[in-house]
């Protein structure tokens, strides 16, 4: 009960749960309402896909890659490789 008034007191700091396989398992008031989506539509979904365009975390996957000098492929939840390649 305390670690769950500890964890909605933040009102301007977005704070979510995620479980091994990377679905949001908990968020905070403020994830709400800064993201603008309610936790019963985001619990249980993947990230990042779902806060950003996919176009855009295609671009930094790849502008990663090049720093990096490793290429990786990143699948939607439906194994479809992202951007489509």
């Amino acid at each position: 009960m305390l670690q769950e008034a500890i964890f909605q007191s933040s009102v301007s700091t977005i704070i979510t749960v995620f479980d091994p396989k990377g679905r949001i398992t908990h968020m905070n008031k403020a994830a709400e309402t800064i993201l603008g989506y309610q936790a019963e539509n985001l619990i249980g979904r993947e990230t990042p896909l779902i806060f950003h365009d996919p176009v855009e975390v295609a671009a930094y996957d790849e502008e990663l890659s090049i720093i990096n000098g490793k290429r990786r492929v990143l699948l939607l939840c439906d194994g479809r490789a992202l951007g489509g390649t």
